[in-house]
């Protein structure tokens, strides 16, 4: 605070402002010196001058901010992908003088190296290694103890299943080869081969029965980015070790003995620390040559430097999602000049927004990395457009889940780009089935994104009839006709909420008479609750007959109150997600009043509950979406009530549906995922009766994911065989056939948590035993 803000705040004396001057000159020299590390090779040209240049500056400041520079190095080699090579030969530079110093750096890594395996961080542990793999190169360290090195990471998945961690080692080790220089690779080239036939052995007994189920293209074959290197490391030795994309400073030169005052490099994790660490690698496919196919025979492109192009743009993706600025400049930035690179980026940003079983970011991540991408480089544009037309031609071929997200994207490039786009697939007599039901996709999703009139307005007048309808309340229901809806409206209210009188009126309506002996079943009301049915009169106050008008000449049934209830919440709400919000929170407690205690009974109930909400927005998904998220939220809908209601409607191949039914599996396993972690604080509170209450907790959080789960594969099951059955014609086959892909993306996406009912979907899902194409889904599933 400032003196003139506060005149009563004492002077600072000379000694006191000379001290804070020194400190705000050392924050500068700091920030000035990790600043000078952290752009060190930006600019391509010039490198090896920008090396000794910064050498000399910093050469002086070892002793006073040593710490600081080896912990802004080591940060910076394992976190920027194409800049592992430079910071080793700046290193060798200040290891001339510094040896020491130099040493510490190295010794580092390697503590930094361990800390990222047993904690999971795959990314920041291979760029670790990478980072030792070029100082070897650069003669830091020595050629045959980095190759040791490799050898005992290569060790650490020995005898692990791919699922359980076995792919991380032999992926980490293969990954690094490439970056040895050509003159390190002769230094050490009987142990680089011996690496190679370890890793080649270790993948011809892998058997990868699922990758299938991770192509975004049905059919089309791809090997995975550990197939693909090691293929790509064997060729790299036919051909001298030679690559265009690795950059090997000039100037530095390799050891093959141990050099003096480096100690050995020894991981020292042994399997049983493996086994318990949090490593669990996906090893994702190679990028579809979406692109880059056409022009392999003009300039091609190695296998070895495609790998490591694509490496880069993954890597940055990693270190840089939280900021698509900066990631689009490190990604345009990457020191490859070939004529592939902005096509081989591009083509790598599509698959990985298509990666299945999920992308690592979520899909708009990569549409709005594209545009800025775009934005900056005015030549991607076009290869952007030519990627699109080549996924729709594939459209027939594509994943579900693949499906879904590039309709989002196209949405976006549309929004943005005033729909300017090549509508040729999607219109007249060429038009197939698929194409139009992704036109019908990308239309629903951009509704969510423009206002619907605008939207039509914008829309070519061909596409009209693949638009979806106007988004609004359903018109005409039922119960709307029924004098008892007038009446209720005046009940349920935005302002001034009063659901003990709306209660009251659910009960006239019921005209509940509970039996005497009932009354002492039920425990006394506390203050502030609404009436339970059984705890009111059997005679019906005077008073309610005046404000409720004249009584029903039939008792209503208990899900046609709870519908009316909903329906006149819902028409209240309709307006605004807000409006509804506001409705729900005065007014949800009467419909879990209302709702039976007993299990069949309060399933029925939730069900006439969500059949109600489908009904009223059944031309508009996203309000719908939002509505069943709401009750959900509240917990006076149960996911699975949601899921048997969805799976049974006449529209359940609609995206809305497809939508809510993750939802609702998201809701359920983020219960499941709550009662894990309660359990664990409990044990380490050692509380034996919070232990044995949130045990109790975890076992119906278990069985209640069982339960859904179940209920979702019943009824997409179901859904197979009823298209099955009604196969008239194509559309039909091919709707069978969609039905089947969904099932494999349900059981795909959280097979984590599904793995024993997929194990024994035939004896436990109906259905599955009696149909040959379902079990095969589920057996390969299980292989996942």
């Amino acid at each position: 605070m400032s003196r003139a803000a506060n005149p009563n705040k004492a002077k600072k004396t000379s000694e006191e402002l000379e001290v804070d001057s020194v400190a705000k000159k050392q924050k500068a020299e700091k920030e000035r010196i990790r600043k000078l590390i952290i752009t060190l090779g930006d600019e391509n040209k010039k490198v090896v001058s920008q090396i000794r240049g910064l050498a000399a500056a910093l050469e002086d400041d070892i002793e006073l901010h040593g710490a600081l520079i080896q912990r802004s190095v080591l940060d910076c080699a394992k976190c920027l992908p194409v800049k592992s090579g430079i910071y080793a030969a700046w290193l060798s530079k200040m290891a001339d003088k510094h040896p020491q110093w130099a040493t510490g750096v190295v010794l580092g890594a390697l503590d930094d190296l361990r800390a990222a395996i047993q904690g999971g961080r795959t990314t920041n542990a291979q760029l670790l290694l990478r980072f030792l793999v070029s100082l070897a190169s650069t003669g830091v360290v020595g050629v045959d103890a980095v190759l040791g090195l490799l050898q005992e990471v290569m060790g650490l998945s020995h005898g692990l299943p791919p699922n359980k961690g076995g792919d991380f080692g032999c992926f980490m080790a293969l990954a690094q080869l490439p970056f040895l220089s050509a003159s390190a690779y002769q230094q050490g080239k009987d142990t680089v081969a011996g690496l190679v036939a370890d890793a080649s052995k270790y993948i011809q007994s892998r058997d990868p029965r699922w990758k299938p189920l991770l192509e975004m293209m049905i059919g089309s074959g791809l090997p995975d980015r550990l197939e693909e290197i090691q293929k790509a490391v064997q060729s790299l030795s036919d051909t001298g070790w030679s690559s265009q994309v690795v950059l090997h400073v000039p100037g530095c030169q390799p050891a093959s003995d141990r050099v003096v005052g480096v100690p050995d490099l020894k991981l020292g994790i042994g399997q049983d620390d493996f086994r318990k660490s949090r490593v669990r690698l996906q090893v994702p496919l190679v990028a579809a040559r979406l692109l880059t196919s056409r022009m392999d025979a003009a300039a091609p492109l190695s296998a070895t430097d495609r790998w490591v192009l694509e490496d880069y743009v993954l890597l940055t993706l990693d270190m840089f999602s939280c900021d698509i600025e900066e990631c689009s400049k490190q990604l345009l930035r990457i020191p490859v000049l070939h004529p592939h690179f902005e096509a081989a980026v591009v083509e790598v940003l599509f698959c990985q927004m298509l990666q299945l079983p999920v992308p690592r970011l979520p899909p708009l991540f990569y549409s709005r990395l594209l545009e800025v991408c775009a934005e900056k480089q005015a030549s991607m544009n076009k290869l952007i457009d030519e990627a699109f037309q080549a996924l729709f031609s594939k459209l027939p071929d594509l994943d579900e889940d693949c499906l879904d997200a590039l309709a989002g994207t196209f949405a976006c490039r549309l929004s943005k780009n005033s729909f300017q786009a090549d509508w040729s697939l999607f219109v007249g007599t060429e038009a197939t089935c698929e194409a139009k039901r992704f036109a019908k996709m990308t239309f629903q999703k951009l509704q969510r994104l423009l206002e619907h009139h605008n939207m039509m307005h914008r829309l070519p007048e061909a596409l009209h009839v693949l638009a979806p309808s106007e988004p609004k309340p359903a018109s005409g229901l039922g119960v709307v006709s029924k004098p008892q809806f007038g009446r209720m409206i005046n009940l349920v209210r935005l302002k001034d909420a009063n659901p003990a009188k709306v209660f009251d009126f659910c009960q006239w309506l019921m005209k509940s008479t509970p039996k005497a002996e009932d009354f002492d079943q039920v425990a006394p009301a506390e203050e502030g609750d609404l009436p339970h049915p059984k705890r009111q009169k059997t005679e019906v106050k005077p008073e309610v007959h005046e404000d409720f008008g004249d009584p029903p000449a039939q008792s209503w049934p208990l899900e046609e109150v709870a519908e009316l209830v909903l329906a006149v919440m819902l028409q209240q709400g309709h307006k605004t997600p807000t409006h509804m919000a506001k409705i729900l929170d005065g007014h949800a407690e009467v419909l879990k009043q209302l709702r039976p205690a007993d299990e069949s009974g309060s399933q029925s109930f939730g069900k006439a509950l969500a059949r109600c909400v489908f009904e009223f927005w059944r031309a508009h998904g996203q309000r719908l979406e939002i509505t069943i998220d709401a009750l959900l939220n509240r917990k006076v809908l149960a996911p699975r009530q949601v899921v048997e209601v969805a799976l049974m409607s006449k529209d359940c191949d609609e995206l809305y549906v497809w939508n809510v039914l993750h939802a609702a599996a998201r809701k359920c396993l983020g219960r499941l995922q709550s009662a894990r972690t309660e359990l664990a604080i409990a044990k380490k509170l050692v509380e034996e009766g919070a232990l044995e209450k949130r045990r109790t907790e975890l076992d119906e959080a278990i069985q209640e994911t069982a339960d859904l789960f179940l209920s979702i594969f019943t009824g997409l099951v179901r859904n197979v065989e009823e298209a099955r059955e009604s196969r008239s014609d194509e559309s039909n086959g091919s709707m069978c056939e969609i039905r089947l892909r969904r099932i494999t993306a349900i059981g795909r996406r959280y097979l984590a948590d599904i793995k024993p009912l997929v194990d024994a979907a035939g004896s436990k899902i109906p259905g599955v035993s009696c149909s040959p194409d379902i079990a095969k889904v589920f057996a390969m599933l299980s292989t996942l």
